[in-house]
């Protein structure tokens, strides 16, 4: 039983406790600049900031000065993996890698951070889908993730190891301190490998063994010094494990996929994921829960203790719980603003209100019992959600709480308002919305949608379908007919989404009942393209795209092509 470990693993890091008074995390700066997600964060040698984005750029920041950054053009497609790099003898002046989505590796020398030069010092090519993931050995050698299904291990520019053996996309890689590597990947195991000879540093490495115990797909890996490493996964869990691969600890908080985790240096553990936080755990407990306006990709500690995360906003931040490095009142008060506008809509509708079983005001006055509670209390004739911060001893104002049966569903988009708006999440990561409504025709709101976003023909029909099964249209006379059912490709529900293992749709349509779908009728029809167990989104969901348009998705950075034989 994993909880009884909970003692030994306490014990074992202690000296990652929270230092000092146990100052709490809060913003200290904004990196404003990326056109799009930012999907990598990474702490540079030399003090500073590099930052990954789905607008193809790497940006390198000074957090000292955090309005100004370099803006590094070596990618033809989405960045989405950064790593620091300490210099070699072949390479002196090298400082990090960036791994793309056009399946390269990028290596960027001191010169780029000045903006002296544009061009990295060396690309690797050898991926053959994108390279998801960047580590380093302790002798420097530069390891890569992919979509692939391998790892690589390179040396001056020569891929020297190819790590065959996952049966899905390797999420993420580690390099730990006694030369041995980890892979992570969406068959939900991670693998540990060593060299077949030690003191040759090009020898071979093979799998000595196979780590299972989350459930669902591996997305990140972190070295915990003294300890061991720690992963998270899609299942919502952190893990603690010992070096000899022993599970130790679970830690349980978030509520959605977590992507990305972190050890901070004299404070503890930090991760963050689809629950649109970055979460402190300090000796297996939640220490802070900072919240976020989007999904949070990515988080990096810093040298100096503070944290940096990569929001799909475009907007990197820097946390500090140095109060001397926090943002001044009005960023501070502009990052509330932002974040209790994000968190109104997912308030906005919680069922029947019972007005008359509210507290009133008066509750406000009683602390939270820990960092991210939430209460409702009844203001008027309106009902409030609040939600306590521990940095500040205060209850934050997330907007008001509307009951769902009096929600009139409308909304803007771009300045237009519309009847209905809905999610569409692709398979990337990337998050969409559509606007609709009554009266248009669904098959050419879903082609401008399509045209507007450079998005395959291939779903035209599924978004059609989508619309009409949400807004609960009748068919439009003349409109291209309609086929089976709506399921969703992806999750086999009625949405696009990569933020939930559940099938139902996100919309703020509170009809989203998706829950019927026809792939058991699929299963049964020999030409039906094979179940998919191993999307790294979804493992194991039941996905089924035509091999078209998985090839599409693969060329445009999102799921793995799985072979159509795949059972």
């Amino acid at each position: 039983d994993i909880s009884s470990l909970a003692c030994v693993a306490t014990v074992s890091f202690n000296h990652i406790a929270m230092s000092g008074d146990g100052k709490y995390y809060k913003l200290s700066s904004e990196l404003r600049g990326h056109e799009q997600d930012v999907r990598a964060v990474c702490a540079l040698s030399n003090g500073m900031v590099a930052t990954g984005s789905r607008d193809n750029s790497v940006r390198v920041w000074d957090p000292a000065d955090p309005k100004s950054c370099t803006v590094l053009h070596g990618h033809q497609h989405f960045v989405g993996s950064l790593v620091s790099l300490f210099p070699t003898v072949s390479h002196p002046t090298r400082l990090f890698a960036s791994g793309g989505y056009d399946n390269v590796i990028n290596v960027w020398d001191a010169g780029a951070c000045s903006g002296a030069s544009d061009t990295p010092i060396l690309t690797l090519i050898g991926h053959e889908k994108p390279v998801v993931s960047l580590s380093v050995t302790p002798d420097g050698h530069i390891i890569s993730g992919s979509w692939d299904s391998t790892a690589r291990v390179w040396i001056d520019g020569e891929c020297v190891d190819v790590l065959k053996g996952h049966e899905a996309a390797i999420w993420a890689v580690l390099g730990m301190p006694d030369g041995s590597i980890l892979t992570a990947s969406a068959d939900r195991t991670i693998k540990v490998w060593r060299q077949t000879n030690p003191d040759s540093p090009s020898s071979p490495r093979e799998c000595v063994a196979t780590l299972q115990r989350h459930t669902d797909v591996v997305r990140g890996l972190a070295v915990l010094p003294g300890v061991g490493f720690v992963s998270c996964a899609n299942d919502g869990l952190v893990l603690v494990w010992s070096a000899s691969g022993e599970p130790l600890m679970e830690l349980s908080g978030h509520t959605a996929y977590v992507y990305s985790v972190a050890v901070v240096e004299g404070v503890g553990i930090v991760s963050c994921g689809e629950d649109r936080s970055v979460r402190v755990w300090v000796d297996g407990q939640q220490k802070q829960s900072l919240p976020h306006a989007n999904v949070v990709w990515s988080v990096a500690a810093l040298p100096n203790r503070d944290v940096v995360s990569g929001s799909s906003d475009g907007i990197a931040r820097i946390w500090s719980a140095d109060p001397e490095r926090y943002a001044n009142e009005l960023v501070l008060q502009n990052y509330e603003a932002e974040l209790a506008s994000s968190q109104q809509q997912a308030v906005s509708s919680i069922g029947a209100l019972q007005m008359d079983k509210l507290a009133g005001p008066e509750a406000l006055l009683v602390p939270g019992k820990r960092d991210g509670e939430s209460k409702v209390v009844k203001q008027g004739n309106k009902a409030e959600a609040y939600q306590w911060s521990a940095a500040d001893q205060k209850w934050i104002d997330l907007g008001e709480v509307v009951d769902s049966a009096t929600n009139s569903q409308k909304g803007v988009l771009e300045g237009k308002e519309y009847d209905q708006i809905f999610d569409i999440d692709i398979n990337d990561g990337a998050k969409y919305k559509i606007g609709y409504n009554k009266g248009d025709n669904p098959y050419q709101v879903a082609q401008d949608f399509i045209w507007k976003n450079d998005l395959s023909q291939e779903f035209l029909e599924q978004i059609a379908q989508f619309i009409f099964k949400n807004a609960q249209e009748p068919v439009v006379l003349g409109a291209a007919p309609a086929a089976a059912p709506y399921v969703d490709p992806l999750t086999g529900g009625g949405a696009y989404r990569t933020g939930s293992g559940s099938t139902s749709s996100r919309s703020n349509n509170s009809n989203n009942n998706n829950n019927n779908n026809n792939s058991n009728s699929n299963n049964n029809n020999n030409n039906a393209p094979k179940r998919d167990p191993f999307n790294p989104f979804i493992a194991g969901s039941g996905a089924y795209l035509s091999e078209a348009a998985r090839q599409e998705m693969a060329a445009r950075g999102g799921a793995p092509v799985q072979s159509s034989s795949t059972s």
